[in-house]
Protein backbone atom coordinates (compact mmCIF):
# COMPACT_ATOMS: atom_id res chain seq x y z
CA UNK A 1 0.00 0.00 0.00
CA UNK A 2 1.42 3.22 -1.14
CA UNK A 3 1.76 6.36 0.82
CA UNK A 4 -1.59 9.04 0.16
CA UNK A 5 1.09 11.45 -1.09
CA UNK A 6 3.02 9.05 -4.08
CA UNK A 7 0.27 10.95 -5.98
CA UNK A 8 2.59 10.83 -9.00
CA UNK A 9 4.27 7.04 -8.24
CA UNK A 10 7.68 6.16 -9.16
CA UNK A 11 8.15 7.02 -12.68
CA UNK A 12 6.30 10.60 -12.55
CA UNK A 13 8.67 11.84 -9.20
CA UNK A 14 11.22 10.32 -12.00
CA UNK A 15 10.20 12.34 -14.67
CA UNK A 16 9.44 15.38 -12.34
CA UNK A 17 13.27 15.44 -10.40
CA UNK A 18 15.39 14.21 -13.48
CA UNK A 19 13.24 14.56 -16.57
CA UNK A 20 11.38 17.80 -17.11
CA UNK A 21 9.29 17.92 -19.91
CA UNK A 22 9.18 13.97 -20.11
CA UNK A 23 5.64 13.95 -21.87
CA UNK A 24 7.29 14.47 -24.67
CA UNK A 25 10.67 14.04 -22.91
CA UNK A 26 13.02 15.81 -25.50
CA UNK A 27 15.14 12.80 -26.02
CA UNK A 28 13.93 11.49 -29.02
CA UNK A 29 15.49 13.72 -31.24
CA UNK A 30 13.50 15.63 -33.85
CA UNK A 31 14.38 17.14 -37.33
CA UNK A 32 15.23 21.15 -38.08
CA UNK A 33 11.45 20.45 -39.30
CA UNK A 34 9.92 18.68 -37.25
CA UNK A 35 11.14 20.96 -34.34
CA UNK A 36 11.33 23.89 -35.62
CA UNK A 37 15.23 23.61 -34.48
CA UNK A 38 17.72 26.44 -34.48
CA UNK A 39 19.72 25.60 -37.79
CA UNK A 40 23.22 27.13 -36.12
CA UNK A 41 22.61 23.99 -33.07
CA UNK A 42 21.67 21.45 -35.78
CA UNK A 43 24.58 22.02 -37.54
CA UNK A 44 26.26 21.53 -34.24
CA UNK A 45 27.78 25.13 -34.92
CA UNK A 46 27.80 27.94 -32.02
CA UNK A 47 29.36 31.43 -32.46
CA UNK A 48 31.63 32.45 -30.41
CA UNK A 49 31.30 34.21 -27.17
CA UNK A 50 30.06 37.75 -27.21
CA UNK A 51 30.39 40.34 -23.96
CA UNK A 52 27.62 42.43 -25.73
CA UNK A 53 24.23 40.99 -26.28
CA UNK A 54 23.07 40.37 -29.72
CA UNK A 55 19.63 41.91 -28.65
CA UNK A 56 18.73 45.20 -26.55
CA UNK A 57 15.62 45.91 -24.15
CA UNK A 58 13.77 47.04 -27.19
CA UNK A 59 14.05 44.36 -28.99
CA UNK A 60 13.01 41.94 -26.14
CA UNK A 61 9.87 43.91 -25.24
CA UNK A 62 8.61 43.81 -28.59
CA UNK A 63 8.72 40.24 -28.48
CA UNK A 64 7.03 40.03 -24.65
CA UNK A 65 4.29 42.08 -25.90
CA UNK A 66 3.22 39.83 -28.68
CA UNK A 67 3.30 36.49 -26.18
CA UNK A 68 1.48 38.71 -23.61
CA UNK A 69 -1.27 39.45 -26.97
CA UNK A 70 -0.86 35.63 -27.54
CA UNK A 71 -1.46 34.70 -24.33
CA UNK A 72 -4.55 37.13 -23.92
CA UNK A 73 -6.46 35.50 -26.71
CA UNK A 74 -5.53 31.96 -26.18
CA UNK A 75 -3.77 31.69 -29.26
CA UNK A 76 -1.55 28.26 -27.76
CA UNK A 77 -0.59 27.60 -31.46
CA UNK A 78 0.76 31.42 -32.08
CA UNK A 79 2.39 31.36 -29.19
CA UNK A 80 4.34 28.37 -29.54
CA UNK A 81 5.10 29.45 -33.29
CA UNK A 82 7.05 32.46 -32.20
CA UNK A 83 9.81 30.16 -30.56
CA UNK A 84 12.59 28.96 -32.78
CA UNK A 85 13.19 25.93 -29.58
CA UNK A 86 16.78 24.77 -28.65
CA UNK A 87 15.23 22.42 -26.18
CA UNK A 88 12.25 19.79 -27.35
CA UNK A 89 11.47 18.60 -23.53
CA UNK A 90 11.39 22.77 -22.32
CA UNK A 91 9.39 23.50 -24.94
CA UNK A 92 6.89 20.50 -24.50
CA UNK A 93 6.23 21.60 -20.44
CA UNK A 94 5.64 25.16 -21.95
CA UNK A 95 3.29 24.07 -24.35
CA UNK A 96 1.51 21.48 -21.30
CA UNK A 97 1.14 25.11 -19.51
CA UNK A 98 -0.36 27.52 -22.04
CA UNK A 99 -3.15 24.76 -23.04
CA UNK A 100 -4.38 24.94 -19.29
CA UNK A 101 -4.37 28.36 -20.05
CA UNK A 102 -6.00 28.39 -22.54
CA UNK A 103 -8.77 26.31 -21.41
CA UNK A 104 -9.30 29.24 -18.71
CA UNK A 105 -12.63 31.91 -19.79
CA UNK A 106 -10.04 34.84 -19.46
CA UNK A 107 -6.44 35.03 -19.25
CA UNK A 108 -4.32 38.00 -18.98
CA UNK A 109 -0.39 37.85 -18.96
CA UNK A 110 1.81 41.01 -18.25
CA UNK A 111 5.14 40.21 -19.20
CA UNK A 112 8.85 43.11 -18.12
CA UNK A 113 12.15 42.54 -18.14
CA UNK A 114 14.21 42.32 -14.76
CA UNK A 115 18.02 43.36 -14.95
CA UNK A 116 20.15 43.77 -18.01
CA UNK A 117 19.81 41.64 -20.93
CA UNK A 118 23.23 39.53 -21.33
CA UNK A 119 25.09 37.46 -23.60
CA UNK A 120 25.98 33.80 -22.92
CA UNK A 121 27.25 31.85 -25.25
CA UNK A 122 25.67 32.20 -28.98
CA UNK A 123 22.42 33.64 -27.00
CA UNK A 124 20.74 36.99 -25.41
CA UNK A 125 19.22 35.89 -22.11
CA UNK A 126 17.18 37.81 -19.54
CA UNK A 127 15.15 37.36 -16.51
CA UNK A 128 11.51 38.18 -16.99
CA UNK A 129 8.68 39.22 -14.55
CA UNK A 130 5.24 37.88 -15.65
CA UNK A 131 2.31 38.82 -13.94
CA UNK A 132 -0.91 36.51 -14.84
CA UNK A 133 -4.85 36.48 -13.86
CA UNK A 134 -6.60 33.41 -14.91
CA UNK A 135 -10.45 33.34 -14.63
CA UNK A 136 -12.36 30.25 -15.07
CA UNK A 137 -15.84 29.69 -16.28
CA UNK A 138 -17.41 29.83 -12.76
CA UNK A 139 -15.80 33.28 -12.52
CA UNK A 140 -12.95 32.31 -9.68
CA UNK A 141 -10.08 34.27 -10.16
CA UNK A 142 -6.44 33.05 -9.99
CA UNK A 143 -3.41 36.23 -10.03
CA UNK A 144 0.02 35.08 -9.59
CA UNK A 145 3.39 36.08 -10.44
CA UNK A 146 6.04 33.76 -12.18
CA UNK A 147 10.04 34.10 -12.79
CA UNK A 148 11.68 33.10 -16.51
CA UNK A 149 14.72 33.22 -17.83
CA UNK A 150 14.29 33.65 -21.64
CA UNK A 151 17.39 33.04 -24.58
CA UNK A 152 16.53 34.75 -27.68
CA UNK A 153 18.66 35.03 -31.21
CA UNK A 154 18.27 36.74 -34.31
CA UNK A 155 17.15 35.12 -37.43
CA UNK A 156 18.77 35.14 -40.99
CA UNK A 157 16.63 38.14 -41.61
CA UNK A 158 17.91 39.60 -38.36
CA UNK A 159 14.48 39.32 -36.22
CA UNK A 160 14.70 38.48 -33.00
CA UNK A 161 13.05 35.00 -31.95
CA UNK A 162 12.83 33.14 -28.57
CA UNK A 163 14.52 30.40 -28.26
CA UNK A 164 13.74 29.16 -24.34
CA UNK A 165 11.69 30.23 -21.68
CA UNK A 166 11.97 28.45 -18.65
CA UNK A 167 10.19 29.04 -15.36
CA UNK A 168 12.18 29.47 -11.82
CA UNK A 169 11.66 30.07 -8.35
CA UNK A 170 11.22 33.72 -7.06
CA UNK A 171 13.98 33.46 -4.78
CA UNK A 172 16.36 32.83 -7.10
CA UNK A 173 19.12 35.36 -7.01
CA UNK A 174 22.54 33.82 -8.65
CA UNK A 175 23.60 34.99 -11.77
CA UNK A 176 22.75 33.96 -15.05
CA UNK A 177 26.28 32.15 -15.76
CA UNK A 178 26.49 30.67 -12.71
CA UNK A 179 25.97 27.04 -11.38
CA UNK A 180 25.03 25.85 -7.80
CA UNK A 181 26.70 25.59 -4.59
CA UNK A 182 24.86 24.54 -1.66
CA UNK A 183 26.86 23.73 1.45
CA UNK A 184 24.03 21.65 3.14
CA UNK A 185 23.65 19.25 0.43
CA UNK A 186 27.85 19.00 -0.12
CA UNK A 187 28.38 20.04 -2.92
CA UNK A 188 29.00 22.48 -6.27
CA UNK A 189 28.17 22.44 -10.38
CA UNK A 190 28.47 24.67 -12.92
CA UNK A 191 30.15 27.68 -13.86
CA UNK A 192 31.01 26.16 -17.34
CA UNK A 193 31.17 28.51 -20.53
CA UNK A 194 28.03 28.29 -22.74
CA UNK A 195 25.55 26.67 -19.49
CA UNK A 196 22.94 28.70 -18.55
CA UNK A 197 21.66 27.15 -14.75
CA UNK A 198 17.87 27.71 -14.45
CA UNK A 199 16.81 26.52 -10.69
CA UNK A 200 13.51 24.23 -10.31
CA UNK A 201 10.66 25.40 -8.25
CA UNK A 202 10.73 22.18 -4.93
CA UNK A 203 7.07 21.13 -5.60
CA UNK A 204 7.76 20.30 -9.27
CA UNK A 205 11.41 18.63 -9.16
CA UNK A 206 10.08 16.54 -6.09
CA UNK A 207 13.58 16.75 -4.70
CA UNK A 208 15.32 18.59 -1.99
CA UNK A 209 17.23 20.56 -4.39
CA UNK A 210 16.86 20.82 -8.22
CA UNK A 211 18.03 23.00 -11.47
CA UNK A 212 18.63 21.96 -14.96
CA UNK A 213 21.70 23.01 -16.82
CA UNK A 214 20.90 23.87 -20.68
CA UNK A 215 23.90 24.35 -23.18
CA UNK A 216 22.30 27.32 -24.96
CA UNK A 217 22.65 26.76 -28.98
CA UNK A 218 22.39 22.74 -28.45
CA UNK A 219 18.95 20.75 -27.67
CA UNK A 220 21.57 19.23 -24.93
CA UNK A 221 20.75 19.93 -21.17
CA UNK A 222 21.71 18.32 -17.85
CA UNK A 223 19.35 17.87 -14.63
CA UNK A 224 20.84 17.87 -11.52
CA UNK A 225 19.05 16.94 -8.02
CA UNK A 226 19.47 16.24 -4.80
CA UNK A 227 17.80 13.64 -2.53
CA UNK A 228 18.00 11.09 0.36
CA UNK A 229 17.56 7.75 0.88
CA UNK A 230 17.83 6.03 4.46
CA UNK A 231 18.38 2.59 2.64
CA UNK A 232 21.53 4.12 1.08
CA UNK A 233 21.86 1.78 -1.52
CA UNK A 234 24.91 1.61 -4.19
CA UNK A 235 25.07 3.79 -6.85
CA UNK A 236 25.64 0.91 -10.07
CA UNK A 237 21.81 -0.53 -8.66
CA UNK A 238 20.49 2.87 -8.08
CA UNK A 239 21.49 4.12 -12.09
CA UNK A 240 19.90 0.72 -13.00
CA UNK A 241 16.95 1.67 -11.25
CA UNK A 242 16.39 5.03 -12.46
CA UNK A 243 17.47 3.88 -15.98
CA UNK A 244 14.51 1.64 -15.41
CA UNK A 245 11.59 3.66 -14.67
CA UNK A 246 13.06 5.85 -17.62
CA UNK A 247 12.04 2.57 -19.91
CA UNK A 248 9.11 1.67 -18.58
CA UNK A 249 8.12 5.43 -19.98
CA UNK A 250 9.54 4.93 -23.55
CA UNK A 251 9.15 1.60 -24.34
CA UNK A 252 11.57 1.95 -27.06
CA UNK A 253 14.57 2.83 -24.91
CA UNK A 254 17.26 0.47 -25.00
CA UNK A 255 19.25 0.31 -21.88
CA UNK A 256 23.42 0.14 -21.83
CA UNK A 257 25.36 -1.28 -18.47
CA UNK A 258 25.97 0.23 -15.31
CA UNK A 259 29.55 0.75 -14.51
CA UNK A 260 31.27 2.44 -11.66
CA UNK A 261 32.07 6.89 -12.29
CA UNK A 262 33.57 9.40 -10.89
CA UNK A 263 33.90 12.85 -11.35
CA UNK A 264 37.38 14.29 -12.52
CA UNK A 265 37.71 16.04 -9.17
CA UNK A 266 37.48 12.40 -6.84
CA UNK A 267 38.65 10.44 -9.37
CA UNK A 268 42.53 10.66 -8.27
CA UNK A 269 41.77 10.28 -4.35
CA UNK A 270 37.84 9.81 -3.62
CA UNK A 271 36.55 11.01 -0.32
CA UNK A 272 35.69 7.79 1.72
CA UNK A 273 31.70 6.51 0.99
CA UNK A 274 31.64 8.42 -2.44
CA UNK A 275 30.12 5.82 -4.88
CA UNK A 276 29.58 7.03 -8.67
CA UNK A 277 28.01 5.11 -11.62
CA UNK A 278 26.99 6.06 -15.14
CA UNK A 279 24.39 4.33 -17.37
CA UNK A 280 23.13 5.38 -21.17
CA UNK A 281 19.66 5.13 -22.11
CA UNK A 282 19.29 5.47 -25.94
CA UNK A 283 15.51 6.25 -27.07
CA UNK A 284 14.21 5.75 -30.53
CA UNK A 285 12.62 8.36 -32.28
CA UNK A 286 9.15 7.04 -33.14
CA UNK A 287 8.66 9.19 -36.14
CA UNK A 288 11.57 7.45 -37.92
CA UNK A 289 14.87 9.99 -37.73
CA UNK A 290 17.75 8.76 -37.91
CA UNK A 291 19.62 11.11 -34.85
CA UNK A 292 17.78 9.24 -31.98
CA UNK A 293 17.97 10.96 -27.67
CA UNK A 294 20.33 10.00 -25.02
CA UNK A 295 20.35 9.75 -21.57
CA UNK A 296 23.41 9.84 -19.57
CA UNK A 297 23.01 8.93 -15.98
CA UNK A 298 25.39 10.15 -13.79
CA UNK A 299 24.66 8.91 -9.87
CA UNK A 300 26.95 9.57 -6.73
CA UNK A 301 26.20 8.60 -3.90
CA UNK A 302 28.05 9.52 -0.09
CA UNK A 303 25.75 7.21 2.21
CA UNK A 304 21.95 8.36 1.90
CA UNK A 305 22.70 11.51 -0.05
CA UNK A 306 22.49 11.06 -3.56
CA UNK A 307 23.28 13.35 -6.32
CA UNK A 308 21.91 12.66 -9.59
CA UNK A 309 23.32 14.83 -12.91
CA UNK A 310 21.37 13.34 -15.66
CA UNK A 311 22.96 14.73 -19.28
CA UNK A 312 20.17 14.07 -21.74
CA UNK A 313 20.07 15.24 -25.79
CA UNK A 314 20.32 14.04 -29.23
CA UNK A 315 23.44 11.63 -30.00
CA UNK A 316 24.47 13.64 -32.30
CA UNK A 317 24.70 16.57 -29.88
CA UNK A 318 26.75 14.65 -27.28
CA UNK A 319 29.27 13.91 -29.66
CA UNK A 320 29.89 16.90 -31.28
CA UNK A 321 30.05 18.85 -28.03
CA UNK A 322 31.37 15.97 -25.48
CA UNK A 323 34.26 18.71 -24.40
CA UNK A 324 30.95 21.33 -22.85
CA UNK A 325 29.54 18.36 -21.32
CA UNK A 326 32.82 17.45 -19.53
CA UNK A 327 33.32 20.67 -18.76
CA UNK A 328 30.51 21.08 -16.83
CA UNK A 329 30.87 17.39 -15.42
CA UNK A 330 34.14 18.11 -14.49
CA UNK A 331 32.58 21.40 -12.31
CA UNK A 332 30.96 19.12 -10.15
CA UNK A 333 33.00 18.27 -6.24
CA UNK A 334 32.02 17.69 -3.29
CA UNK A 335 32.48 20.50 -0.64
CA UNK A 336 34.20 18.78 2.62
CA UNK A 337 35.67 15.61 1.76
CA UNK A 338 36.10 13.90 5.11
CA UNK A 339 32.87 14.79 6.46
CA UNK A 340 30.07 11.76 8.53
CA UNK A 341 28.14 10.13 6.02
CA UNK A 342 24.89 10.05 8.87
CA UNK A 343 25.63 14.10 9.31
CA UNK A 344 25.92 14.14 4.94
CA UNK A 345 22.02 12.76 4.58
CA UNK A 346 20.80 14.66 7.76
CA UNK A 347 22.24 18.25 7.42
CA UNK A 348 20.69 18.74 3.66
CA UNK A 349 17.14 17.39 5.16
CA UNK A 350 17.13 20.13 7.93
CA UNK A 351 18.50 22.84 6.12
CA UNK A 352 15.59 22.50 3.15
CA UNK A 353 12.70 21.32 5.35
CA UNK A 354 13.68 22.13 8.84
CA UNK A 355 12.44 19.43 10.09
CA UNK A 356 14.35 17.30 12.62
CA UNK A 357 13.34 13.55 14.24
CA UNK A 358 13.91 13.00 18.37
CA UNK A 359 12.63 9.91 19.60
CA UNK A 360 9.96 9.36 17.40
CA UNK A 361 9.07 13.26 17.46
CA UNK A 362 9.06 15.76 14.47
CA UNK A 363 9.67 19.26 15.74
CA UNK A 364 10.02 21.60 12.63
CA UNK A 365 11.11 24.57 13.32
CA UNK A 366 11.17 26.39 10.12
CA UNK A 367 7.54 25.74 9.72
CA UNK A 368 6.75 25.67 13.82
CA UNK A 369 5.01 22.22 13.54
CA UNK A 370 4.75 19.15 15.80
CA UNK A 371 3.83 15.69 15.42
CA UNK A 372 4.47 12.99 17.96
CA UNK A 373 4.30 9.18 16.34
CA UNK A 374 3.12 6.66 17.91
CA UNK A 375 5.40 4.62 20.56
CA UNK A 376 7.19 2.07 19.25
CA UNK A 377 7.12 3.39 15.83
CA UNK A 378 10.59 4.36 13.60
CA UNK A 379 10.38 7.36 12.13
CA UNK A 380 11.90 8.69 9.24
CA UNK A 381 12.42 12.03 7.41
CA UNK A 382 11.66 12.31 3.73
CA UNK A 383 12.40 14.51 1.09
CA UNK A 384 10.38 15.57 -1.90
CA UNK A 385 8.71 18.11 -3.37
CA UNK A 386 6.76 19.49 -0.18
CA UNK A 387 7.83 21.65 2.11
CA UNK A 388 8.66 18.40 4.50
CA UNK A 389 7.68 15.23 4.96
CA UNK A 390 8.71 12.55 7.51
CA UNK A 391 7.04 9.02 8.17
CA UNK A 392 6.38 6.64 10.88
CA UNK A 393 6.51 2.45 10.69
CA UNK A 394 5.24 -0.04 13.08
CA UNK A 395 6.66 -3.92 13.80
CA UNK A 396 3.13 -4.98 12.23
CA UNK A 397 3.25 -2.99 9.08
CA UNK A 398 1.33 -0.06 10.19
CA UNK A 399 2.27 3.47 8.24
CA UNK A 400 1.62 6.83 9.40
CA UNK A 401 3.18 9.84 7.04
CA UNK A 402 3.12 13.51 7.87
CA UNK A 403 3.36 16.73 4.61
CA UNK A 404 3.27 20.00 4.82
CA UNK A 405 2.72 21.72 1.40
CA UNK A 406 3.09 25.47 0.92
CA UNK A 407 0.30 27.56 -0.94
CA UNK A 408 0.71 26.21 -4.71
CA UNK A 409 0.83 29.19 -7.32
CA UNK A 410 -2.03 30.68 -8.48
CA UNK A 411 -3.58 30.25 -5.08
CA UNK A 412 -3.60 33.36 -2.42
CA UNK A 413 -3.98 31.18 0.58
CA UNK A 414 -5.27 27.76 1.62
CA UNK A 415 -8.66 26.93 2.75
CA UNK A 416 -11.02 24.28 3.32
CA UNK A 417 -12.36 24.49 0.06
CA UNK A 418 -9.27 23.75 -1.66
CA UNK A 419 -8.21 21.80 0.66
CA UNK A 420 -11.28 19.20 0.19
CA UNK A 421 -10.79 19.62 -3.91
CA UNK A 422 -7.22 18.25 -3.57
CA UNK A 423 -7.64 15.74 -1.29
CA UNK A 424 -10.14 14.17 -3.29
CA UNK A 425 -7.88 14.96 -6.07
CA UNK A 426 -5.37 12.86 -4.34
CA UNK A 427 -7.74 10.03 -3.56
CA UNK A 428 -9.23 9.54 -7.37
CA UNK A 429 -5.27 8.73 -7.82
CA UNK A 430 -4.66 6.75 -5.11
CA UNK A 431 -7.98 4.53 -5.78
CA UNK A 432 -9.22 5.65 -2.44
CA UNK A 433 -12.58 6.32 -2.03
CA UNK A 434 -13.42 9.26 0.58
CA UNK A 435 -17.33 9.72 2.14
CA UNK A 436 -19.35 11.88 0.05
CA UNK A 437 -19.34 15.55 1.31
CA UNK A 438 -23.06 15.83 2.31
CA UNK A 439 -22.98 12.17 3.58
CA UNK A 440 -19.66 11.54 6.01
CA UNK A 441 -18.43 8.27 6.24
CA UNK A 442 -17.51 5.74 9.28
CA UNK A 443 -15.51 7.68 11.75
CA UNK A 444 -15.40 10.75 9.41
CA UNK A 445 -15.86 15.04 10.67
CA UNK A 446 -16.64 17.86 9.44
CA UNK A 447 -14.53 20.80 9.16
CA UNK A 448 -13.85 22.08 13.18
CA UNK A 449 -12.29 25.07 14.36
CA UNK A 450 -9.61 24.71 16.68
CA UNK A 451 -10.11 27.06 19.63
CA UNK A 452 -8.21 30.17 19.85
CA UNK A 453 -6.77 30.39 16.37
CA UNK A 454 -8.12 30.13 12.24
CA UNK A 455 -6.86 26.80 12.05
CA UNK A 456 -9.49 24.67 10.72
CA UNK A 457 -9.23 20.45 11.12
CA UNK A 458 -11.00 17.68 9.44
CA UNK A 459 -10.47 13.57 10.13
CA UNK A 460 -11.81 11.22 7.42
CA UNK A 461 -11.55 7.33 6.48
CA UNK A 462 -10.98 6.15 3.12
CA UNK A 463 -12.19 2.76 1.51
CA UNK A 464 -9.51 1.55 -0.60
CA UNK A 465 -10.44 0.11 -4.17
CA UNK A 466 -7.68 -2.57 -4.14
CA UNK A 467 -8.89 -4.18 -0.53
CA UNK A 468 -11.98 -5.64 -3.06
CA UNK A 469 -9.07 -7.44 -5.04
CA UNK A 470 -6.21 -7.86 -2.59
CA UNK A 471 -7.08 -9.23 0.93
CA UNK A 472 -3.66 -8.35 2.47
CA UNK A 473 -4.33 -4.67 1.14
CA UNK A 474 -5.57 -2.42 4.29
CA UNK A 475 -9.55 -1.57 3.92
CA UNK A 476 -9.11 1.70 5.10
CA UNK A 477 -7.08 5.00 5.39
CA UNK A 478 -6.87 7.31 7.65
CA UNK A 479 -6.47 11.23 7.28
CA UNK A 480 -6.69 14.11 8.95
CA UNK A 481 -6.01 17.29 7.46
CA UNK A 482 -5.16 20.86 8.69
CA UNK A 483 -5.86 23.91 7.17
CA UNK A 484 -3.80 27.15 8.04
CA UNK A 485 -3.60 30.12 5.33
CA UNK A 486 0.34 29.41 4.60
CA UNK A 487 0.43 25.43 5.17
CA UNK A 488 -1.76 22.56 4.34
CA UNK A 489 -0.87 19.79 6.84
CA UNK A 490 -2.01 15.79 5.85
CA UNK A 491 -1.81 12.97 8.18
CA UNK A 492 -2.30 10.07 7.01
CA UNK A 493 -2.06 6.65 7.16
CA UNK A 494 -2.98 2.73 8.02
CA UNK A 495 -3.63 0.37 10.38
CA UNK A 496 -3.35 -3.76 9.91
CA UNK A 497 -4.58 -4.17 14.15
CA UNK A 498 -7.24 -2.63 15.77
CA UNK A 499 -4.55 -1.73 18.68
CA UNK A 500 -2.08 0.14 15.36
CA UNK A 501 -5.65 2.37 14.43
CA UNK A 502 -5.44 3.38 17.88
CA UNK A 503 -2.43 4.40 18.13
CA UNK A 504 -2.87 5.98 14.86
CA UNK A 505 -5.87 8.28 15.49
CA UNK A 506 -3.97 9.19 19.09
CA UNK A 507 -0.82 10.80 17.08
CA UNK A 508 -2.73 12.63 15.01
CA UNK A 509 -4.42 14.32 18.11
CA UNK A 510 -0.60 15.15 18.94
CA UNK A 511 -0.33 17.65 15.52
CA UNK A 512 0.03 21.09 16.42
CA UNK A 513 1.35 24.34 15.22
CA UNK A 514 3.31 26.83 17.52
Amino acid sequence: MRRLLSWAGVRRLLIAALLPGATMLGLAAQSPAQAGADPEAAAGRRPAPSQAPDLGAGDIRAVLQHLDDCFGRGDTFAYLETFVPDHPGAHAVMARELSRAAAMARRECKSTIVGEPRRLGPRTVVRIHQQLRLENTLGEVAAYDSHAMLALRRDASGRPVPTLLVEFPATTRQDLGAGLRCPACNYEIGGAAGWLCVPQRGDRASALEAASFYLLGTDLACDVSVRIDADAPDAVPLAERLAAALAELEPEARLGVASPWLPPAHRQDPPRGLCGARLEVEVADAAGVADAGRAVFHVLTFGGLQHLLLVRGSQRSLAEHAADVDALLASYRLLERDCDLALAAARPLHHHTGGTLDDGRYDNRLHHVVMRGPAGWKGQLRCGGAAFRVSWQSPDGARLWLTGLGVPPGMQQWTSTTADRYLRQLCRQQGLEPPPAAEPGPGATDWIELAGCSTRTRTISCRSAAAATDPAAPALRWIHLQVHGDLLLIADGYAPTTADEVALRSAFETLVRR
